[in-house]
């Protein structure tokens, strides 16, 4: 039996706990059958599911590890024998085991009472199994980039997997999938049970780095490659077929499904990677070191996840623009510009510094230069001009291809100040005795 799970379920599921949530699931439902309108037979049953597994469950999943950091208790149990695997599903399943107590309770008092609504039932559960996984690995992504927990450290990694599940139930608005017509409420099931395991893929990961193992960056590219292929089977949203065919029905149209919806997906993984991924210096110039020297496999290890993000999203906006009509040939080119702009600017701003102030002035600079600068231009010098901030359909971006240069050449000045580069200078030649 995996001893982390033991050790954290002993804590959770304690007795006075246990018979305090069953008397109350028990006085709910009790109280429900009694009544003659079953007010419990969906949105209700669907409140407790989303309070209790979603929003207390992703707190205790976000906290699993950040509290053993406050209680000095992390670095014993990096030195056991404990596997990154055991080590993971361990915290995650027993951090949040009387949250899912609750909610096994709950199904069956939604089952006793004769309630409806399954399919939207199981939605919810995958939605909130995905809350968790993806909370708990945006925590050990926090802990690796800041060091140590910060303030808000876990309502920021709840927050950050709450738009996870938002944008897993965006990618479940109704339509056709590889041709395949799906029950709405299930396939949202199906795709929040992908991204979960996803998420718990990665949050393994993650642990076997906090346990001083070295991963091969295969993960993240397969990662990336599953995430593109799932976005690449969604047709285009009606909706903007509908609207007449300006610059911006034909960009949405585009872009809400196919291939062009997956490139911008994984262009959009970028800036999220090269946000949460480490930038130490001293590990990038051994990275560096390792490619100039011919180490193929220690340079694989050493490599740097938004370098791994940036090589499969330039291959996708080739294979993406490749197969785009003439109307919206530049579209990709002018995302991928966008997302070479925004990682150089986050790597100028963050590289060798601990989560803090870099990186809120990059969400704040990245805030600005996607929303109010491009509104501001537009307001000053008429409709049109916030294009120099914004992807063309029709023209090729020049005006993002210098930001980028630019953004570029501030993070090799960053790298440059932050010793993440190697040095330049030649050994002393020894003198002659």
């Amino acid at each position: 039996m995996n001893p982390e799970l033991l050790r954290n379920s002993w804590l959770e599921l304690t007795p006075t706990r246990l018979g305090f949530t069953a008397v109350v699931i028990a006085l709910i439902y009790g109280t429900a059958s009694l009544v003659p309108i079953n007010w419990l037979q969906g949105s209700a049953t669907l409140l407790i599911l989303y309070v209790v597994t979603g929003l207390w469950g992703s707190r205790r999943a976000a906290d699993a590890v950040p509290s053993e950091l406050e209680a000095r208790t992390w670095d014993t149990q990096r030195l056991s024998a404990i596997s990154p695997w055991s080590m993971c599903w361990g915290k995650l399943a027993g951090a949040t085991s009387l949250a899912w107590f609750t909610t096994a309770l709950t199904l069956i008092g939604h089952a006793s009472i004769g309630g409806g609504r399954w399919s939207e039932i199981a939605a919810a559960v995958a939605a909130c199994a995905l809350w968790q996984a993806a909370s708990f690995w945006t925590s050990l992504l926090l802990l690796r980039v800041g060091g140590r927990r910060v303030r808000g450290h876990t309502t920021l990694a709840q927050a950050i997997g709450l738009s996870a599940v938002v944008m897993a139930s965006a990618w479940a608005y109704p339509r056709a999938w590889y041709g395949l017509e799906f029950e709405s409420y299930l396939f949202r099931a199906l795709l929040a049970a992908v991204l979960a395991l996803l998420a718990l893929f990665g949050a393994w990961r993650a642990m076997r780095v906090e346990l001083q193992f070295r991963n091969l960056p295969w993960g993240l590219v397969l990662s990336l490659v599953l995430i593109f292929a799932v976005q690449a089977g969604f047709d285009p949203l009606d909706r903007f077929a509908s609207m007449p065919m300006n610059d911006f029905a034909r960009m949405g149209l585009a872009l809400s499904g196919g291939l062009l919806l997956a490139a911008t997906t994984v262009l959009a993984a970028v800036a999220i990677t090269t946000m949460l991924s480490p930038k130490d210096p001293i590990a990038i110039r051994a990275w560096i070191d390792a490619a100039k020297a011919g180490s193929g496999r220690r340079a694989l290890e050493l490599q740097p996840p938004f370098v791994t993000a940036l090589i499969v999203a330039f291959i996708a906006t080739a294979a993406g623009t490749m197969v785009a009509d003439r109307a919206t040939g530049f579209l990709l080119p002018s995302l991928f510009l966008l997302a070479l702009r925004d990682a150089g600017l986050i790597l100028a701003l963050t590289v060798g510094a601990r989560l803090g102030r870099g990186h809120l002035a990059a969400l704040v600079l990245l805030g600005l230069l996607h929303g109010i600068i491009p509104l501001l231009v537009r307001a000053l010098f008429g409709p049109g001009a916030e294009s120099v901030f914004r992807p063309d359909i029709s023209v090729f971006p020049v005006s993002l291809l210098v930001q980028a240069v630019i953004a570029v050449a501030l993070a090799g000045w960053r790298f440059s100040v932050a010793g993440a580069l190697p040095s330049r200078q030649k050994p002393a030649a020894l003198s002659p005795v």
